[in-house]
């Protein structure tokens, strides 16, 4: 959760509500971090407009790993397809 926060989170934060030198340093990781994720899409025919929806992506990942976290401590399995699957 630190790291996609770092990466994706603090970027766009500093990138909108920064000022000066931080607006800029957002801009450059936020930039940098984008450019990684261009080969993907380009392997696999995308635009390289879906680089910019990865904080959301991040986002989404990080409720998605907390509500599964959530659901281990209260000892409830996973449930996919139909199909339970125990906590432990």
């Amino acid at each position: 959760m630190l790291g996609l926060t770092l990466v994706w989170l603090v970027p766009v934060w500093a990138l909108v509500f920064g000022h000066g030198l931080e607006r800029g340093y957002g801009l450059v990781a936020f930039a940098l971090a984008a450019l990684t994720y261009l080969p993907t899409l380009a392997r696999y025919g995308r635009s390289w407009v879906w680089s910019l929806a990865l904080p959301l992506i991040a986002v989404f990942y990080m409720a998605a790993t907390g509500a599964s976290a959530v659901n281990h401590w209260r000892g409830v399995g996973a449930n996919w397809k139909d199909r339970a699957y125990g906590a432990g």
